[in-house]
């Protein structure tokens, strides 16, 4: 055998261990990948439940009432209403980012941008969104109002859960 013939049997193995490689790189970016997506959709899922909680551990009457009133109600219940949206907004932003970024798909992020798109579309949300909107990320602002533009959006006074006990 000639060093030729050496050389390009060596040229072949080189070729192929590059395929492998390559190959072998694919598939852990693939599974990465994946595994962000789950990420992702699970951190999601963890701050939505989060901002649940918290709307129950306080006054949750005063997010009902402010959802018709805001800004005209006494400072505690305008200021408890304020927080929650700005944590509900919050919590839209950091997964409008998941989203653009390709780690949240469509499937998980639309149902978010409807709720919080609903909550500024009430009376006191439309206020508290005209008031608090420039202070927020334009890319996910632009999310939210397009999503309002569309309409269709539920009524969140018309949840069970939102409505206060007749007195």
């Amino acid at each position: 055998m000639n060093w030729e013939a050496i050389g390009a049997i060596g040229e072949v193995l080189g070729a192929v261990a590059v395929f492998i490689s390559l190959s072998y790189l694919a598939l852990q970016i693939k599974s990465n990948t994946a595994s962000m997506e789950v990420t992702s959709r699970q951190s999601v899922a963890n701050e939505y439940r989060d901002w649940i909680r918290a709307f129950h551990s306080s006054d949750p009457e005063h997010f009902t009432r402010g959802m018709s009133d805001y800004p005209k109600m006494p400072f505690r219940a305008r200021s408890e209403f304020a927080v929650s949206c700005h944590d509900l907004v919050l919590f839209y932003q950091s997964a409008q980012a998941m989203h653009e970024a390709g780690t949240l798909p469509d499937a998980n992020h639309e149902p978010y941008r409807v709720w919080v798109a609903a909550v500024l579309c009430t009376p006191g949300g439309r206020n508290f969104w005209a008031e608090w909107k420039p202070s927020y990320n334009a890319g996910m602002t632009s999310a939210l109002e397009e999503r309002i533009e569309e309409g269709g959006l539920p009524n969140p006074l018309d949840y069970p859960m939102f409505q206060l006990d007749k007195e």
